[in-house]
């Protein structure tokens, strides 16, 4: 399982991620098309209960960059970035 975190250190340390829970939710079930997706959003990071292709993260990351969230970009342009997570969230 991925959890995906503030690209950006300073944001990660200062943003609550639960106030952006609707967005982040709209964006991954705007773009995966499977039934039954739960996406889980904590204070600095949000879990999918599924791995998405490289595809479905591109577009998913587009339309992160294009909320409200776009303002907390790293210098590279990411918004975020991901941890490999052995166990379930």
């Amino acid at each position: 399982m991925r959890k995906y975190v503030l690209a950006d250190e300073r944001a990660r340390a200062n943003v609550n991620l639960e106030d952006y829970s609707d967005t982040i939710a709209n964006a991954v079930l705007d773009v995966v098309s499977e039934d039954e997706v739960e996406v889980y959003v904590c204070k600095d990071g949000y879990y999918m209960d599924f791995r998405a292709s490289k595809t479905e993260e591109d577009r998913i990351k587009e339309l992160l960059n294009a909320s409200e969230l776009g303002k907390y970009r790293s210098d590279d342009g990411s918004i975020f970035t991901y941890i490999d997570v052995l166990e379930e969230y």
